[in-house]
């Protein structure tokens, strides 16, 4: 006895009709009467009365359908069960420092809420070292910003993220305006992280395909010591809005 026969068997007792039970199934007919008729075979019994109008159970499928009809939420409740259990155990994300500043927070409060018996733990450090824990498989999964993935990898794109040219007012060549080129930048002095940090090296490439070299003076890989080095004027910076703020 199979559990889907059970579910054919409570579905054509619920339509009273093979037809409308197989279209909601999504099998055809000679199969869903093929499976109640070894359902039935089974049993040696009949379980259901075949009319011109539609089906009708016997007196035996009347007794089967309430166990049935049991069984099949005894079922259920074991599926919900081993789902409640797997959500438990340990889980590691690593976050670049800017997007920590942003969802570091919410994520703690969201896994909590949702997933108490999961023990998470954060990692926030350049998404170049990231990857390559990814890689190494010391974390679970990471939000980077670099576009292309590791060959084991699964990879959800999640969002494009505006970029911005932070600068000091007293900084010389700071540009003005709403909007700026990356053309125009070719001769500003930069402030970045290094090479391993997945925004340098989309930004670098962007450059590249500009034909600009940028003047990057100096590389900090820690985001406050960098945006207190643009603070004081000694060069600019481009990063995502949250730095900004």
């Amino acid at each position: 006895m199979e559990l889907r026969q059970l579910r054919y068997f409570v579905k054509i007792i619920e339509l009273g009709s093979l037809g409308r039970a197989a279209l909601e199934l999504d099998v055809g007919v000679s199969a869903l009467s093929q499976q109640i008729s070894k359902l039935e075979s089974e049993l040696c019994t009949r379980l259901l009365n075949r009319t011109s109008t539609g089906v009708t159970p016997t007196s035996a499928g009347f007794a089967f359908l309430h166990h049935a009809q049991l069984t099949l939420r005894q079922a259920e409740n074991a599926i919900m069960a081993a789902h409640r259990g797997r959500m438990s155990g340990y889980v590691s994300v690593g976050l670049p420092p800017t997007t920590a500043t942003v969802l570091a927070l919410p994520l703690i409060n969201a896994m909590r809420a949702r997933y108490p018996d999961i023990q998470l733990h954060l990692v926030e450090m350049l998404s170049g070292h990231l990857a390559a824990q990814l890689n190494a498989r010391q974390i679970d999964l990471a939000i980077l910003f670099q576009l292309e993935g590791g060959k084991r990898w699964s990879v959800t794109p999640l969002l494009d993220e505006k970029l911005f040219v932070i600068a000091s007012p007293s900084l010389p060549q700071a540009p003005s305006g709403d909007s700026v080129q990356l053309a125009d930048l070719g001769g500003l002095p930069l402030v970045m992280p290094s090479a391993q940090h997945g925004l340098r090296s989309a930004l670098m490439s962007a450059f590249e395909r500009v034909g600009l070299t940028p003047n990057v003076i100096m590389e900090v890989d820690g985001l406050a010591v960098l945006m207190n080095a643009v603070r004081a004027g000694h060069a600019a910076t481009i990063q995502p809005g949250r730095p900004l703020h």
